[in-house]
């Protein structure tokens, strides 16, 4: 779980430090932004590959490690019955995808303010949209397995993402071109549903093509900048002309340290985020990491509509978000089996009741052995041909 932690902080560190920065030092150039996020992921990947080739992670113990793990985790999943790798070109041809989908969020932020005005929130009310799109896609092109809680999740989810729907609708359109907003929201949709497929196409790597984690993340950081350079000679833009613009605006010297520091922080940030988000990717599922991004929701609501005035200032229009993501964080903890409904059979095909069924059915483990059932299965159902014991996996390793 730690490194689910370790993504919490990093996001949502960032996401407030997004918040502060336009108010404190007025500086909104969304490409530089864009520019330090693909340069963390970039020096990020990098970093953490010098590093394994310096320590003892890169040694051919931990090597053999590794792969034994990949086996443990994958085991029984359809996507290993597939007959051969993909070839180099698919696997560039796929990152260069995960990149232009991660630099698409970009543009769509970049050109949304110009056809109509959302609420700062609705990105945060529409993630669930993650979830159900990462779990559609992981069935349908991963092959992984969906049991009873999952369905009940995801009509949960579907639901309470219509209601969602219809009040931003009711409540800000008013004012506004019908079809810019209707546009707006479907680009919305677009930069959200783009998030699922980056995470499926990395999952997808490691697992299907065995390919190293911080490799894919440094060769994403590279194509992401080519194209942020590639859209600053097309719009004439230069971010760096940009930052220096703001800094020398900024009078006060408090200030002007407080730039410099925002944006080492916010490459720092950007570096982590997308080097725990992939790791959550392939160790948990990319539907356990989507739960990050509406989880703490209740609370962002509260601080949006308190200072910022978000809502319209409605209160009952808050108090139903609030409902409606408490409940989709619940539906979200139930998809991922942190909560678990123990009635009309949602509780069958959660690892915990097949390890119990399984420990009924097999014999005891020995002494000083126990079960690894924290990553034993990755899409949420673990299987009984994946039970191993600390005992045999250290003799797998020997």
């Amino acid at each position: 779980m730690r490194y689910l932690f370790f993504l919490i902080f990093c996001q949502y560190t960032r996401k407030i430090e997004s918040i502060i920065i336009p108010k404190v030092i007025y500086f909104k150039d969304s490409l530089s932004f864009a520019l330090l996020m693909f340069s963390g992921e970039f020096l990020g990947g990098l970093g953490v590959i010098f590093y394994q080739n310096l320590s003892f992670l890169n040694s051919n113990k931990q090597t053999k490690q590794d792969e034994v793990i990949v086996k443990i985790l994958t085991k029984g999943k359809g996507i290993n019955k597939m007959s051969k790798k993909d070839n180099m070109f698919i696997i560039i041809l796929l990152i260069f995808f995960a990149a232009f989908f991660d630099y698409t969020q970009f543009i769509v932020s970049y050109i949304l303010p110009e056809i109509a005005i959302l609420s700062p929130t609705s990105d945060n009310r529409l993630c669930i949209l993650q979830t159900i799109t990462s779990s559609l896609l992981c069935i349908y092109a991963l092959k992984f397995k969906i049991g009873k809680h999952h369905i009940f999740s995801l009509i949960g989810m579907s639901i309470c993402l219509l209601i969602i729907l219809v009040l931003d609708i009711i409540y800000l359109s008013r004012g506004t071109d019908a079809g810019k907003f209707i546009l707006a929201f479907l680009l919305v949709f677009v930069r959200l549903s783009f998030i699922s497929f980056i995470d499926v196409i990395e999952r997808y790597l490691v697992e299907y093509n065995n390919m190293n984690k911080f490799k894919i993340l440094s060769t994403e950081g590279i194509f992401g900048i080519i194209l942020c350079v590639v859209f600053a000679l097309v719009e004439e833009k230069n971010p760096f002309k940009e930052m220096n613009k703001t800094y020398t605006q900024l009078n006060d010297r408090g200030k002007k340290f407080l730039m410099i520091f925002f944006l080492v922080l916010y490459f720092i940030l950007s570096a982590g985020i997308n080097i725990y988000k992939l790791i959550c990717n392939v160790i948990y599922t990319p539907m356990a990491r989507s739960l990050i991004n509406y989880l703490l929701n209740p609370l962002f609501y509260i601080f949006y509509f308190l200072m910022l005035g978000d809502f319209k200032q409605k209160i009952h229009y808050f108090i139903i978000s609030e409902i409606i993501s408490l409940i989709l964080s619940f539906f979200g903890c139930v998809y991922n089996e942190y909560i678990i409904i123990f009635c009309c059979g949602l509780d069958n095909e959660t690892k915990d009741s097949i390890i119990k069924r399984a420990g009924c059915s097999s014999n005891t483990p020995k002494s000083g052995s126990r079960i690894l059932n924290d990553n034993i299965s990755d899409d949420g159902i673990m299987h009984t041909n994946s039970l191993i014991t600390i005992d045999s996996y250290n003799l797998i390793l020997k």
